[in-house]
């Protein structure tokens, strides 16, 4: 299960966009010279093997927003939590 790169070895469960006989492969949002093999889960937009993260096919764009999401509760949680015990 899953898919595996051309030398055999194991890439996680990425969706990757076959192009379909008679029509065009889209290109990767930020690097229009190579292919969109990839689909990300959380934007579904298309990316090549460099922009997304092969283990969680995420795309690295949405990694950050991701960690941004994150960071902003961890900040208000504390602010919370400091407030709280005053």
């Amino acid at each position: 299960m899953g898919y595996r790169n051309d030398q055999g070895v194991h890439q996680g469960f990425l969706q990757k966009n076959l192009p379909v006989y008679g029509m065009s492969v889209t290109p990767c949002i930020h690097h229009e010279d190579h292919d969109g093999e990839y689909t990300c889960r959380i934007c579904k937009e298309n990316h090549c093997s460099a922009c997304i993260h092969m283990g969680s096919g995420i795309c690295h764009s949405c990694i950050y927003k991701v960690l941004i999401i994150i960071l902003v509760i961890m900040v208000i949680t504390s602010y919370i939590a400091w407030f709280g015990l005053l």
